[in-house]
């Protein structure tokens, strides 16, 4: 896999940690060449997309590793939903003991978003890589699901 933005190989991680759940194979789908789906749009098909827009704007994960005396590390996923249907992650801030890296917005990935319903479609064009994920928001935070156990929190910037 070349180019796939952090949040998507976040999101196919999450979501196909559980391979045995019928669940988690819903909500994570790449295109599939033996079932001959092709999960690319097209621009008309984008023209009905619907955008959430209780998303636009910036967003950030924070994910803390260990947490004891030998081992700990924070690291953080910052994401943003444009109002055109492009979403952008790059790599976030990283700090442990004897390591720390800064964010840097420049090395940002693009990709196009868009919702139906509680569903959220993130779509990697360089890629060809789609994900889909349950998601949930309000004023100061969303959530990602794969429908199961595993979710990732967000917080507004």
């Amino acid at each position: 896999m070349k180019n796939i933005p952090i949040l998507l190989l976040t999101l196919f991680t999450m979501c196909t940690a559980n391979n045995s759940s019928d669940r988690a194979k819903e909500v994570v789908t790449a295109t599939n060449q033996d079932q001959g789906q092709n999960l690319s749009k097209t621009n008309e098909d984008e023209k009905e997309n619907k955008l959430d827009p209780n998303l636009f704007g910036e967003w950030v994960s924070t994910e803390i590793l260990g947490a004891g005396t030998e081992f700990s590390m924070t690291n953080e996923t910052p994401m943003e939903f444009l109002e055109d249907g492009t979403f952008l992650t790059w790599p976030g801030r990283s700090i442990a003991s004897d390591y720390s890296r800064e964010e840097d917005k420049s090395k940002a990935s693009r990709g196009k978003w868009y919702t139906d319903g509680n569903k959220l479609y993130l779509t990697d064009p360089a890629a060809g890589q789609d994900a889909i994920t349950y998601y949930q928001v309000n004023n100061t935070g969303f959530m990602l699901t794969d429908g199961g156990k595993e979710k990732k929190l967000f917080q507004r910037r």
